[in-house]
C-alpha cells in the first residue's frame, strides 16, 4: 500500500468536546484515549446542540398559505380585542363622567 494512502485522515463522526477544542484525532470511544491518558473529563455535546444529525429528519416548511391563514386569524383575534377594549374604555368613562354630573 502506498504511504500517501495510509495517512490520509479519516474525520470522526462525534468527537468528544475536549479532542474537538484541541484540534485532535478523536477515538469516539467514552471516555476516549487521549482524556484517559492526560486525566480530562470526557463528555460530547448533547445531541441537540450537536451539529447536522443525518438520521433526524428536516422539519418540513409551512406553507405560504397556511402562515397567511394564521395571520389574517391573528388580525382578527387583535381586532376583536381591540373593539372589546375600546367598549370597556367607554363604559368606565361614562361611568367617571356620570358621577360628576
Amino acid at each position: 500500500m502506498r504511504r500517501w494512502l495510509s495517512s490520509r485522515r479519516h474525520p470522526t463522526k462525534s468527537a468528544c468536546l475536549v479532542c474537538r477544542s484541541a484540534k485532535t484525532k478523536c477515538d469516539e470511544t467514552r471516555p476516549c484515549t487521549r482524556c484517559v491518558n492526560k486525566g480530562l473529563t470526557c463528555s460530547e455535546l448533547p445531541p441537540s446542540e450537536g451539529g447536522f444529525d443525518e438520521s433526524s429528519e428536516k422539519p418540513e416548511k409551512k406553507s405560504t398559505r397556511s402562515r397567511g391563514s394564521k395571520l389574517m386569524r391573528r388580525i382578527e383575534i387583535a381586532e376583536i380585542w381591540e373593539r372589546e377594549a375600546s367598549s370597556l374604555l367607554d363604559e368606565a368613562l361614562r361611568h367617571v363622567l356620570s358621577e360628576f354630573d
